[in-house]
């Protein structure tokens, strides 16, 4: 779905994008506007309205991607994603969803006279019908489902087609639905604890609803700031934050509007108040960003000290597992050496111990992190691995230790059987010898190269060189005769300079 928004949404791809073309296409098959709305700078249900919108127009963009697919690789792709039955079905889920849960609820949301606490009944509600569609979500097909009664259904073109029976798509749009309800349960139960059946504000006492009263019921607000932030950094790279908080809280607070109706007399002493606090403001900004860059470095410090404390401590449990391991008369091998090492170690504790710290040795020390972790653990489910798990685990892991070290490419330089320096090129070795007679012969081989070209390869001498003539002055070349000399200026009237 974002890639056919991205294709033919109008603040999609500029590239590759076709924004302009799909809206006279589609205009010219009746359909008088595009239900697609841009993600940049929409946040909630901007998913599920899209997914409408997409299923909506599913065959003007088939046939539009049809006709355009082969002009880049986006539209070939939205063609080809377009011929999947699945994300279809899903496309016109989302946009059942958006008609019928999303958008009711949001509309719920904004209205005025509905708090924060008043939203524990609607919680509520919506939780059970998502547990009722979880399992059967055919009225969410036939567009019969309503969450809240008092709520109307906005009804469009879109949501007839949403609607419409279809043998090829129902089955499969109703397997998403319940699918998308039964996760819809889940994230209800986990992010809306508070306001359902025993939470806490279930049922709030009098002090609870007069503190919650003013409580903001979405995040519209902040995220509006934001945007309006993000918007005064592009107009204004190089303004301070000083200047971004002034700007907002002047727009955000109606500033003008209160400053407009107060008396001349009480405007300018105001004025002239916010201009003697200016150096109090700067001062108190510039303590404000000393004390950010002061908790920044503290952090940072924080960071490092943690940092030099995990190498200390892995330097020393290194130093340890050395220790150990060269008392159980080094690391053991081969799968042999263990045996014979576990013989003499003795009883079960001891050889669980002695195992533990080869395993730690070569996982720590040797660096085999990539092996299976499962080799390297002394317990599974609370229960301790015996002394033959573990021993087990010790030679699976010198196995495959050992089967990577074989496998690694031969040596760049080696020595053969009777004493002749050899060299790698790749995976096949060459004698020393037979390496520089193959340099020689293809430096022959240049060479004649280079002299049937007439460009025959020799470095000359520096005597050899010829000296670059020497470029006469003016005064020393033969012309400086023939140029006349002139004394004052009325005699360049009539001559060539």
């Amino acid at each position: 779905m974002r890639t056919v928004c991205k294709a033919v949404q109008a603040k999609g791809c500029e590239r590759s994008g076709r924004a302009v073309a799909i809206t006279d296409f589609v205009r010219g098959q009746g359909v008088q506007s595009i239900p697609l709305a841009p993600f940049r700078g929409n946040r909630f249900n901007i998913l599920f309205y899209n997914g409408g919108g997409v299923f909506f127009l599913l065959d003007q963009l088939k046939s539009f991607f049809e006709w355009m697919k082969e002009e880049n690789k986006l539209l070939k792709a939205v063609y080809h994603d377009l011929e999947v039955a699945s994300f279809v079905a899903g496309c016109r889920a989302l946009g059942l969803v958006d008609k019928l849960v999303t958008g009711p609820l949001w509309r719920v949301l904004e209205k005025k006279d509905v708090g924060v606490l008043d939203m524990s009944d609607r919680y509520q509600q919506l939780l059970r019908c998502f547990e009722a569609w979880s399992a059967d979500a055919s009225p969410i097909l036939k567009g019969e489902g309503l969450v809240f009664q008092d709520i109307p259904i906005h009804k469009d073109d879109c949501l007839e087609k949403l609607i419409t029976p279809s043998a090829y798509w129902d089955a499969m749009t109703q397997q998403v639905l319940e699918l998308m309800f039964g996760s819809f349960v889940v994230v209800t139960k986990r992010m809306l604890s508070d306001h359902l059946e025993g939470g806490k504000y279930d049922k709030p006492d009098q002090v609870t609803a007069k503190e919650c009263k003013n409580a903001p019921k979405s995040n519209v607000v902040p995220e509006r700031d934001f945007g309006m932030l993000d918007r005064l950094m592009v107009m204004k790279p190089n303004a301070t934050t000083m200047v971004y908080e002034g700007i907002m809280l002047f727009t955000k607070n109606n500033t003008r509007q209160r400053r407009d109706n107060l008396t001349p007399e009480k405007r300018i002493l105001l004025l002239q108040l916010a201009r003697d606090s200016k150096k109090c403001q700067r001062a108190l900004y510039i303590e404000r960003k000393a004390a950010i860059r002061k908790k920044r470095e503290e952090k940072l410090a924080m960071a490092r000290e943690e940092k030099e404390r995990k190498i200390l401590k892995e330097r020393l449990m290194k130093e340890e597992l050395m220790q150990k391991v060269e008392n159980l008369g080094g690391l053991w091998k081969t799968a042999s050496v263990v045996d014979e090492k576990l013989e003499e170690v003795g009883g079960e504790k001891e050889q669980k111990v002695a195992l533990r710290a080869q395993l730690l040795f070569r996982k720590i020390v040797l660096g085999a992190p990539h092996l299976d972790k499962a080799l390297f653990q002394m317990s599974t489910g609370g229960k301790q691995y015996t002394a033959e798990k573990m021993g087990c685990n010790l030679k699976e892991v010198i196995k495959r230790m050992d089967d990577e070290k074989n496998s690694l490419v031969a040596p760049l330089t080696g020595t053969t059987t009777n004493g002749t320096t050899t060299i790698a090129t790749g995976p096949t070795v060459i004698s020393r010898e037979k390496f520089e007679q193959q340099k020689l012969k293809y430096k022959q081989l240049a060479e004649q190269e280079v002299i049937k070209a007439g460009k025959k390869r020799s470095t000359p001498n520096s005597e050899a060189r010829p000296k670059p003539k020497k470029r006469k002055s003016l005064s020393q070349s033969e012309d400086a005769e023939k140029i006349p000399t002139i004394t004052t200026p009325e005699e360049l009237v009539g001559k060539k300079v």
